[in-house]
């Protein structure tokens, strides 16, 4: 990652990349925080809307969408459970998983952040081509299975 023998814009690299994290973590806080979640239940919850697909989704892979640990999705899960935002059901197709998707109430928890989500991306992402962020994500992509196999 050297240039011209110095590390500087590698470095500088990074710096971004932290302080967009730290934006982001910020968004999920306040967006969280109008739904009553903490910012884990509500990355979890997105998990969820968008994985369920019609018939639900399994904690295996809500935790995979999610970047988390199966146990950790489990315990949350069952918080936004006992919140009336998610519904677990039995899966027929492997008697051994569960199901998870949102209730009514946790679709109409989505839509009440609809608006904040939507400012807040068009804000964060204002001049970025489609290119330009399809890269990103393939780089972030492979850069957090690169670290999520060297550190647990």
């Amino acid at each position: 990652m050297l240039v011209d023998g110095n590390d500087e814009k590698f470095r500088h690299v990074l710096f971004l990349t932290r302080l967009f994290a730290d934006r982001l973590s910020m968004n999920l806080e306040v967006v969280a925080s109008k739904i009553g979640l903490s910012q884990n239940q509500y990355v979890i919850l997105l998990a969820i809307a968008h994985s369920q697909g019609k018939g639900g989704v399994t904690i295996r892979d809500a935790a995979r969408y999610a970047l988390m640990a199966s146990t950790h999705v489990t315990t949350q899960a069952g918080a936004l459970i006992r919140k009336g935002l998610v519904l677990k059901q039995p899966n027929k197709e492997d008697g051994r998983s569960v199901l998870l998707l949102l209730t009514p109430k946790g679709e109409k928890a989505m839509e009440l952040i609809a608006p904040i989500r939507q400012e807040f991306n068009d804000a964060m992402f204002l001049g970025v081509s489609r290119p330009s962020l399809l890269a990103a994500a393939k780089f972030l992509s492979r850069s957090l299975q690169i670290v999520n196999g060297h550190f647990p």
